[in-house]
This record gives C-alpha cells, sequence and structure tokens, in this order.
C-alpha cells in the first residue's frame, strides 16, 4: 500500500537523522581539545592551510610541492579552513564527519533493507567501538576511504537486487576512495569483480545487453 510505504519511508528517514544526531553528539565534542600531532595530522593541515595562499590543484607542504595523496580530503579541509579559520577543531571535521556520514549510511540501509533493530545495533556498535571513534577525532584520511568503501559495497547489494541505480553508488564510492587514498581504492574494483564471479552475473547486470 502507498500509504505503508510512505509511513516506512518516514520510520526510516526519521531514525536516520536521529542516529546521524547521536552520531554528532559522541563525535564532535572535544574534537579541537588538543594540537595536531607532527606526523600526518599536522601535515595535512598545513597542506590545507598552504591551499588558501597558493593553489588548490598542486599542494605544497612549507613552500615545497607535496603530491603524496591524492587531494580530496585536503581540499575539504582547506575548505573549512577558508569558512570557519584555521584550527584543530576543523582540521579534524573532515574525517569527523565523514563518519558520521558512515553511521547515517549504515543506518538508513540498514533500517530500509532489514528493520530498525538491525540499524539501531549498527549505530550503537560503532559508536562504541574505540577504534571508530579514534579515527573519527584525528585529521587523516581514513574515515572518509571508509565511507566510500562502505558506499561502493552498498551499491553491489544494490546491483545483485537488480537496482541499476546501484552502479551511480558504486562509482561515487570508488570515486571518493581514489580521489582520498589513491592506491587503497584498487580493492573496491577488485572486491567487485571477485562479488560478480562469485554470483555468477550475467551480461544484463553491467547493463550490457545481449548480441546473440
Amino acid at each position: 500500500m502507498p500509504s505503508e510505504r510512505a509511513n516506512a519511508e518516514q520510520r526510516t528517514a526519521t531514525s536516520t537523522a536521529l542516529a546521524a544526531l547521536l552520531a554528532c553528539l559522541v563525535l564532535l565534542p572535544l574534537l579541537g581539545h588538543k594540537p595536531l600531532a607532527e606526523w600526518d595530522e599536522g601535515i595535512y593541515a598545513e597542506v590545507s592551510r598552504e591551499m588558501l595562499q597558493g593553489s588548490w590543484l598542486v599542494p605544497h607542504w612549507n613552500a615545497h610541492l607535496w603530491l603524496e595523496k591524492p587531494p580530496l580530503m585536503l581540499w575539504i579541509t582547506a575548505l573549512f579552513f577558508k569558512l570557519f579559520g584555521v584550527s584543530e577543531f576543523w582540521a579534524r571535521a573532515g574525517s569527523t564527519f565523514s563518519g558520521i556520514a558512515i553511521v547515517a549510511l549504515l543506518h538508513g540501509w540498514l533500517a530500509r533493507t532489514r528493520d530498525l533493530l538491525s540499524a539501531w545495533l549498527s549505530t550503537i556498535i560503532l559508536l562504541a567501538t574505540f577504534g571508530f571513534l579514534h579515527v573519527c577525532h584525528v585529521g587523516e584520511m581514513d574515515v572518509l576511504l571508509s565511507l566510500g568503501a562502505c558506499m561502493a559495497l552498498i551499491g553491489l547489494t544494490q546491483i545483485q537486487a537488480d537496482q541499476r541505480s546501484g552502479w551511480y553508488l558504486f562509482w561515487t564510492g570508488f570515486a571518493i576512495a581514489l580521489m582520498t587514498k589513491g592506491a587503497a581504492s584498487v580493492t573496491i574494483p577488485i572486491t567487485a569483480f571477485l562479488f560478480a564471479v562469485i554470483q555468477g552475473w550475467k551480461p544484463k547486470r553491467y547493463g550490457i545487453q545481449s548480441i546473440l
């Protein structure tokens, strides 16, 4: 029934919003209460800060060319610096907001495909996991990479369910991962290939019509 479907979508949207709010309450406080670590965290913040004074396309660190990582997280941090000022809080905000997005993404997906209990269990487990809390509180790139991977994997599940829109989610997630950590993103197409082989996907799964 249309009304039942609309009510289910409303419950899912409300529950996802509450999960995202809980993630904000858990992850955002004390985000800028300690100095940046000298390695990685401090380097990424400095590269982002120097983008405000020079090129956004060619990253620099201490005025020297720096091409160690793709620029997506650096762009996000530089944008935060430009809008809100340079601080420890905004140096870490990109990672934290990526963590909040992971919580909301998984919650909404499970609420739609399973039930609200599964969705809330995933949220509670994530927000009670020390490793997840730690990486969300440092200004590095791993959480944004994980967000891209989660999007890509959920896209694969939609493709498996014959939803062609899953390809958009898969390639968006892969693009985020590729622009965040480069070589680390190669695991995503490898996973997709193995998934397709194991599941025995036919050409139509790829949007390819048989010519026979």
